[in-house]
């Protein structure tokens, strides 16, 4: 399927990368929810569909591993903002420009417009605008 190759492809990249240590289940289920602004941990769960306890032991485990940070809520101080870490910047922007290279790629390969439908439909049921 497309989807695990994309997603094996981005592992290997990280893992190469000398990022080993973050797994699957990270990205899954909290990385690719996190934000350089923050996101409070009950909206990943809610993103990620799985439960705030669940949650909760990703986003420790990767606070000790040093890829994000926790901080109080500045609007609402009894919760807290989960934001990426010095360590944690440096693996988002790699992902970003390994996307990149990525779509480069895809377009070379297969042509601007279909590159360009598949990004609308992804959008599109991204959004609820098309079934998953």
């Amino acid at each position: 399927m497309a989807f695990d190759q994309l997603v094996g492809a981005l592992l290997r990249h990280v893992h190469e990368s000398g990022h080993g240590d973050i797994t699957l289940s990270h990205f899954l289920n909290v990385l690719r929810f996190v934000s350089r602004e923050g996101v409070r941990p009950a909206r990943i769960a809610e993103q990620a569909g799985i439960s705030q306890q669940g949650i909760s032991l990703l986003i420790a485990d990767l606070v000790e591993r040093g890829y994000l940070e926790r901080t109080p809520d500045p609007i609402d101080r009894r919760a807290q903002i989960v934001r990426w870490s010095a360590k944690g910047e440096v693996v988002a922007r790699d992902v970003e420009q390994w996307f990149g290279e990525c779509e480069r790629a895809w377009r070379a390969a297969a042509g601007e417009s279909a590159v360009e439908g598949a990004i609308t439909t992804m959008d599109l049921v991204a959004r609820g605008g098309l079934p998953a």
